[in-house]
């Protein structure tokens, strides 16, 4: 029972954290909470909403630094264009 208590309180403060966009400390909590029980659903999400949102971030630095860095636009469209506009 106190090993559920443990993993419980691994997966709030995991949550808490997530929130707060502190990642690492918020996979730390995950991993730990999955050394015990490692067939929960909601440890695996927290993890892997940690890895999306640090893709996330990253991906708006690039498109950031790529914006900084390109050639003055004299009106066409190339691929790196569109790509950085999502597309459109």
């Amino acid at each position: 029972m106190s090993n559920q208590r443990s993993v419980e309180a691994l997966l709030l403060k995991g949550n808490v954290l997530l929130d707060l966009k502190k990642l690492p400390d918020a996979m730390n909590h995950f991993r730990e909470a999955m050394l015990v029980a490692p067939y929960r659903y909601e440890l695996h999400k927290g993890l892997i909403d940690c890895y999306l949102a640090q893709v996330s971030f990253y991906w708006t630095q690039l498109q950031k630094l790529a914006t900084q860095l390109a050639p003055p636009h004299d009106g066409r469209i190339d691929g790196t264009t569109l790509l950085l506009r999502g597309g459109r």
